[in-house]
């Protein structure tokens, strides 16, 4: 998945449907900002990418069935990287999944990638404007570990 500011945007203002707003806004052109979820999507969307862009991205890739089952190997990501670099300003990747695991849940990895893409200071949102976001759009039981996570990820594009 790719976001935009349409989701984030949404949050601000009610619980989020991202996959709504993903499936209507597929690889779409986010002035000067993209994030993907896996190293082959970015790839994919190489061709929407500008000199202007700053790309945030997963690094654990998620193998298709033809890598899994032995037919196809998955492309190395340091040049799937090297490739997307020659088109964009800046590239900061980092593991989510590892990120999210140190918080204790697999499943905030989306916001460990939000808190990373809200470090690049390229959102029209403040940190806390986004943390305020995370707290109304998560259940009551998970706005720490998911606050936890988007921390991590704001950190993580801080250090690179």
């Amino acid at each position: 998945m790719v976001w935009h500011d349409c989701a984030i945007l949404q949050s601000l203002h009610k619980p989020l449907d991202i996959v709504e707003c993903v499936r209507k806004n597929r690889f779409y052109k986010m002035e000067g900002r993209l994030m993907g979820f896996e190293p082959m999507e970015v790839y994919r969307a190489r061709n929407i990418l500008t000199p202007e862009t700053v790309l945030i991205f997963n690094r654990d890739p998620i193998m298709p069935v033809t890598v899994s089952s032995g037919g196809k190997p998955y492309p190395d990501i340091e040049k799937i990287i090297g490739e997307v670099k020659k088109n964009v300003k800046a590239v900061y990747t980092l593991s989510a999944k590892e990120k999210a695991a140190e918080v204790g849940n697999e499943k905030v990895t989306n916001v460990v990638l939000l808190g990373a893409l809200s470090a690049t200071g390229l959102l029209p949102f403040s940190k806390d404007e986004m943390k305020e976001s995370v707290k109304i759009s998560v259940p009551k039981k998970a706005v720490e570990e998911n606050l936890k996570a988007f921390e991590m990820g704001y950190e993580s594009v801080k250090e690179q």
